[in-house]
């Protein structure tokens, strides 16, 4: 191995680890994309972006290699978020070794992907609205896919103010 091939290898060991944080909705193509995308963003506004890792999944696979719903990218627009090179996908084994923040819309794909768990994951499991500052009690964000453009408005709100907090307590576990 030559010193510039050892030179590369010390860097990468020497970068702090990903937090990984993974969205998790029924299809992968309305909630869970939308939030990827608006979180993505606070990090990157942030400067963070070297230190988490964001991703999206469904835990149906009925959308696989499907965009995200127009009605979703016409909401996230509305805020500048571009959520369009976003591609679904089921989640799977390597999600849970990857990320260490499991976060789902609703009691449903909270219930499967605490089932589907792997024997060793140790990282958090929640729903996205327990990190609503003024959820009201309610930790469940409605899946707008049956509803009108102006629900995945209101859907966009509720992630972002959601996504704020998390990113804030996130960034009190990991010091950052």
């Amino acid at each position: 191995m030559s010193d510039i091939d050892k030179t590369a290898i010390q860097a990468d060991d020497s970068k702090p680890p990903l937090i990984g944080v993974m969205f998790v909705c029924f299809g992968n193509i309305c909630r869970s994309p939308s939030a990827e995308g608006i979180f993505r963003s606070l990090v990157i506004e942030a400067g963070l972006e070297q230190y988490i890792f964001i991703d999206s999944t469904g835990t149906a696979a009925i959308n696989i290699g499907k965009s995200p719903d127009p009605r979703a990218i016409v909401a996230c627009d509305s805020v500048g978020i571009d959520i369009r090179g976003l591609v679904a996908r089921q989640i799977d084994d390597d999600d849970y070794r990857r990320c260490q923040y499991i976060v789902a819309m609703d009691r449903q794909n909270l219930l499967n992907v605490t089932a589907w768990q792997t024997k060793d994951y140790a990282g958090d499991i929640s729903l996205l609205m327990q990190h609503h500052p003024h959820n009201g009690g309610n930790h469940q964000l409605p899946d707008p896919y049956n509803s009108g453009q102006e629900t995945f408005y209101r859907v966009v709100e509720s992630i972002t103010i959601a996504c704020q907090s998390l990113l804030k307590k996130i960034r009190s576990d990991h010091n950052l």
